[in-house]
């Protein structure tokens, strides 16, 4: 629902799918560890989030961007995956 209903309502060519010839946007979930978010571990331009010390059930692994890891473990990889999105309209 999250991601093939948004590629074929808006027609997204080569997205909302993960199989072959078709670009793999992915974010990888551990939904049992829990964690902390301070203003020190969000990766934000601004630095600050208002959800300063709440903690929260499930953690973010990894994410990749057209099949390139972009993050994994709390590091940003530097990588220029993004890709205009082409449209079947």
């Amino acid at each position: 629902k999250m991601c093939h209903a948004p590629a074929e309502m808006f027609q997204i060519a080569d997205r909302g799918y993960l199989d072959e010839g078709y670009w793999a946007d992915i974010v990888l979930l551990d939904p049992l560890t829990t964690q902390t978010i301070t203003n020190q571990s969000v990766l934000y331009k601004c630095s600050w989030t208002p959800l300063d010390g709440t903690t929260l059930k499930g953690r973010v692994h990894s994410t990749f961007i057209n099949g390139q890891l972009a993050y994994q473990n709390g590091q940003l990889h530097n990588t220029r995956a993004g890709q205009r999105l082409l449209f079947n309209r």
